[in-house]
């Protein structure tokens, strides 16, 4: 039997031709879903010139020694990026999936295009040398602090007093007028926010000040953050362009910058990930790391405030503690006690007495938890009634007390809130088995809008072509103008705009509000959050490619993260942050994937 290497290498330029042809085909097929116009689409100059550039690639590609495994890789890991890509097209522009026979040419049409790319970037991670640098010039972290403070505290001064966003509102209005706490919100970061801009209050007779202290308490713990990050960084791959890229990446990248002065508590949250996370890498890079009980205190702390800062920190590490633990080559026993003491205490001691001395209401997240199977309904409801019974929908309507609601999802698919908006929760905890078996009879009859229900709702954290802003989410990508608080609250305090720069506050505006950012060739991948899930994707690829599986540890965090965002009831950019606060370690553990690799 002939192998198919002996094949390619026997008819190696009809192969190089053929493959040429689907790569250009593939990328046609991929404009041809945004512009329903083929033959404009296929009669143009630019496709031979592609596909020239395909056959003098595909041509260097049979030249470089490769083994079969990473071939597979290449092959593998460009299908995955082609089907996203290709069904994230089709759920961009139709809201629906097309499946069909010409959908699969499309895909493996467009695995042809990505696949030399892929290989080549293996090629280079194969062999790429770590640039040596004098590390003693960067012992100095505080330089670094001091690069990336001064200029966010530039954007601080643009959009001074900070990003007055829509939670804030409430949550300072309850501090402020010492109303009840619930654990809808992190207790913790309720507690920073209210108390620090009462403070401002109180010394100054100003609400203002007083929230341009909590931004400014903020925005300096994540310099801090973001310079522990630069350090690992200098220490791990001793590459000087990661490095300035790094800083720079801190110190400029709009939607980073416009994020940390927001008031929003998943930017404590993600300088907490970021944390947790670059203490796992010290865990592997250092041996004696559980040694020092400073450490275990120091690991613990922050595992303890992943949870009080932002309530699916505790899914995430619950989801991902069994493997940290599994793939650490640390004293497991002390890894364990490590993340199961905290987490005990978490749920046992800061959500049990502390919570009833503080008084607060403790409410469950399990309507939230309902986003994507609210989602499906409503999709069904709406597209394909007949999959109900009457008796299906007798009982849709005890869990669902205004079915009414449903009827939104045709202008809202990509947000759950108002397909879960009239969920009776006490009704599906009492007949939660029932609910189950409702939603799983009810899917089988009609498996396709379950699945576009859930892949339109978590579209924007895989799909890295996103067009913002898109009407059928309600909300903006990111947060940038002011909460006109009055308008929804007489009780809430008035916080406007006093930009110190205008010039820079216009800028951002520009990039940031009104999305300009989308017109930047290239550049302009770092602002998709389906971006961040390519790269995490492939980084997991690595790590397995190459076996260095301790590196499973950290991964397992990220993981578990996106694990719950894909349950969460719609994709903001302020979600995925704390996969942004680690970007550029992420790129260095990509770089440091090799075989060569200890």
């Amino acid at each position: 039997m002939i192998k198919i290497k002996e094949i390619i290498k026997k008819y190696k330029v009809l192969t190089v031709l053929i493959i040429s042809f689907f790569s250009v085909a593939g990328l046609i097929s991929l404009q041809s879903i945004y512009n329903n116009n083929d033959l404009y689409i296929t009669n143009n100059l630019l496709n031979l010139i592609l596909f020239i550039i395909y056959i003098f690639s595909y041509y260097k590609i049979m030249k470089i020694k490769i083994e079969k495994r990473e071939i597979i890789f290449a092959i593998v890991f460009s299908l995955i990026i082609s089907t996203i890509l290709i069904l994230g097209t089709q759920l961009e522009i139709y809201s629906n999936l097309i499946f069909n026979i010409l959908t699969i040419i499309k895909i493996f049409s467009l695995m042809c295009s990505v696949l030399p790319v892929i290989i080549l970037l293996i090629n280079f991670l194969e062999n790429y040398k770590y640039k040596k640098v004098n590390i003693k010039r960067y012992n100095f972290s505080w330089k670094i602090f001091l690069i990336i403070f001064i200029f966010n505290f530039l954007v601080f001064l643009a959009l001074y007093p900070g990003v007055y966003g829509y939670d804030a509102g409430y949550l300072i209005m309850v501090v402020k007028d010492h109303m009840q706490l619930n654990s809808n919100f992190s207790v913790l970061y309720w507690l920073i926010i209210g108390n620090l801009t009462n403070l401002g209050k109180i010394c100054f007779d100003n609400y203002q000040i007083g929230f341009a202290i909590y931004i400014l308490t903020q925005m300096i713990f994540m310099d801090l953050v973001s310079t522990k990050s630069i350090i690992y960084i200098i220490k791990k791959t001793k590459n000087k362009v990661l490095t300035i890229l790094s800083i720079l990446f801190f110190s400029f990248f709009p939607l980073y910058t416009v994020m940390i002065v927001s008031s929003t508590q998943d930017v404590f949250f993600s300088g907490v990930f970021a944390l947790i996370i670059l203490e796992i890498l010290e865990m592997i890079d250092n041996k004696n790391y559980f040694c020092l009980k400073r450490n275990i205190l120091k690991f613990s702390v922050l595992v303890f405030l992943l949870c009080a800062v932002r309530n699916n920190g505790l899914y995430c590490l619950l989801l991902a503690s069994p493997f940290v633990i599994i793939f650490s080559k640390q004293n497991k026993i002390k890894m364990f006690f490590a993340i199961i003491l905290p987490l005990f205490f978490y749920i046992f001691i800061y959500t049990g007495p502390i919570f009833n001395i503080l008084n607060v209401q403790k409410i469950t997240s399990f309507k939230e938890m309902l986003s994507i199977p609210s989602q499906q309904f409503a999709r069904v409801y709406n597209y394909n009634i007949s999959a109900f019974k009457n008796d299906d929908l007798k009982l849709l309507n005890k869990f669902y007390t205004n079915t009414s609601t449903f009827e939104v999802y045709k202008y809202n698919e990509l947000i759950a809130d108002y397909a879960k908006l009239s969920i009776n929760s006490e009704e599906v905890k009492k007949n939660l088995l029932k609910y189950i078996s409702l939603w799983a009879s009810v899917g089988i009859k009609d498996p396709q809008n379950y699945i576009e229900a859930h892949m339109l709702n978590t579209l924007g954290f895989w799909y890295p072509n996103k067009i913002y802003y898109d009407s059928r989410m309600y909300h903006p990508y990111i947060e940038f103008s002011m909460l006109d608080a009055k308008k929804w609250n007489s009780n809430y305090i008035e916080i406007k705009r006093d930009s110190k720069i205008p010039k820079y506050k216009e800028i951002l505006e520009i990039i940031v509000e009104k999305n300009a950012w989308q017109n930047i060739p290239i550049f302009s991948l770092l602002f998709s959050a389906g971006f961040y899930f390519i790269l995490v994707i492939f980084l997991l690829s690595l790590i397995l490619l190459y076996k260095n599986y301790e590196y499973l540890a950290p991964m397992s965090v990220i993981l578990s993260l996106y694990f719950t965002l894909f349950l969460a009831p719609v994709a903001l950019y302020r979600y995925v942050f704390p996969i942004v606060t680690i970007l550029p370690v992420i790129i260095s553990l990509i770089l440091c994937q090799n075989k060569k690799f200890s």
